[in-house]
């Protein structure tokens, strides 16, 4: 199902779509369409598959409706709550998918909510549709989502969505080549606002000292989700990094090439 080598994007919700602003970057989304444009060209064997927060569009909503990543029971707003939290990420997926498409890039959306999930386990699901668009040439875009079955409704965040795609490609024998955070900020610090250089390197098994300050609006987990889902993707054996998804282009190709290894924070197994 998964030929070759897979790599697994994140796009921070807060870098194309700023909680502060009810707007999308068009900047930022152009900047990250030059970079899978550009990545393509310089690698084409590579397989990839997007995963984007929702930022500003879906955030609110699911604030509102009382939605989190904690299952709830469902309730008589349950129609409205998946109905209009799932309509404003897809807007903005739908400008992530436009942009990639006007650049010649093959992308196709993939909307968690129409998924067969359930509270516990979602990887065959996922995986199953993801390995059947790879085969074809196609870049698989997920998104934040809202996730529900007969009894409980609940944000399936883009984080835990990487960390399953990840086990689903290796359950089939896949390799994952890497997992890039395409943040808003620099890297993974030790202690908020951001002063001095992030964390060149976590070591999964040692504690770096990553201090978390929380993020108003981000019913996700903001980065502390982040790191906790990188952790797991590197106890995988599976390189991932943490960074700045608005940077130069040519820098992120070659933090994908694993060919700049002095930016940003690399999460990866102990002794690997």
């Amino acid at each position: 199902m998964f030929d070759g080598k897979v790599l697994v994007l994140k796009v921070g919700g807060s870098l194309i779509a700023p909680k502060d602003s009810n707007k999308p970057d068009y900047e930022k989304i152009n900047n990250i369409t030059k970079f899978i444009s550009r990545l393509k060209q310089e690698t084409p064997s590579l397989s990839i598959i997007l995963v984007h927060g929702a930022g500003s569009f879906g955030h609110p909503e699911a604030k509102s409706f009382g939605l989190s990543t904690t299952p709830t029971q469902k309730h008589h707003d349950l129609a409205h709550a998946i109905s209009e939290t799932h309509s404003k990420v897809s807007e903005l997926s739908h400008l992530l998918i436009s942009a990639l498409q006007s650049s010649q890039i093959p992308a196709i959306s993939i909307p968690p909510v129409v998924l067969d999930l359930n509270t516990t386990s979602s990887t065959a699901s996922i995986t199953r549709l993801v390995g059947k668009f790879l085969s074809v040439g196609l870049i698989p875009v997920l998104h934040g989502d809202v996730a529900f079955n007969g009894d409980f409704v609940w944000i399936l965040s883009g984080d835990v969505i990487v960390k399953l795609l990840c086990e689903g490609v290796q359950s089939c024998k896949g390799e994952v080549w890497g997992v890039m955070y395409l943040t808003n900020v620099d890297g993974v610090y030790r202690s908020p606002p951001y002063f001095g250089p992030p964390v060149n390197e976590l070591n999964v098994g040692v504690d770096g000292g990553v201090v978390f300050g929380d993020v108003e609006g981000d019913v996700s987990g903001g980065m502390k989700l982040k790191v906790e889902s990188a952790v797991e993707v590197a106890r995988m054996g599976v390189d991932v990094w943490i960074g700045n998804g608005g940077g130069d282009a040519e820098v992120l190709v070659a933090v994908a090439k694993k060919e700049r290894l002095d930016v940003g924070t690399w999460v990866r197994s102990k002794g690997k």
